[in-house]
């Protein structure tokens, strides 16, 4: 992962998974 955007991305889509699980 060398695009920072991607891991941003990815962290965003860990959070929302996280609310979304909960």
């Amino acid at each position: 992962m060398r695009n920072p955007n991607r891991d941003s991305c990815l962290s965003n889509l860990m959070a929302i998974y996280m609310d979304t699980n909960e």
